[in-house]
């Protein structure tokens, strides 16, 4: 995974899903991909890495600037690494899909967890 602030997506813009477009795999919105990951859908932690790559970086590295650019990328990947390992903990034994606010909300608290 490289660093978002070099990232160029491996998706263009025209195909990130968003609340009215669907994705390849009929999934709208970053709500029903995180629902998909917490199953361990690779291809949905993707998309949802490159729909957020680059606010989840500026996040990480915070405000402050007094990290080198290497210890921000590797607070982002093991940030990243949380978002895929946790994602399970997400549904909380719920049946519905999450919505697209509580999946990004979820998403950058692992951001903000790093920065502590």
């Amino acid at each position: 995974m490289s660093s978002p602030s070099r990232h160029t997506g491996a998706h263009d813009a025209s195909s990130a899903p968003t609340p009215d477009r669907t994705s390849a795999h009929g999934r709208t919105g970053l709500g029903e991909l995180m629902t998909a990951v917490a199953g361990g859908d690779q291809t949905a932690f993707g998309q949802v890495y490159d729909l957020l790559a680059v606010p989840f970086y500026r996040l990480v590295l915070g405000e402050s600037r007094r990290e080198d650019g290497r210890t921000a990328d590797r607070a982002a990947l093991d940030a990243w690494t949380q978002v895929w390992r946790d994602a399970p903990l997400l549904l909380h034994g719920s049946r519905r899909p999450l919505s697209s606010a509580e999946a990004v909300a979820w998403i950058m608290d692992k951001a903000r967890e790093q920065r502590r």
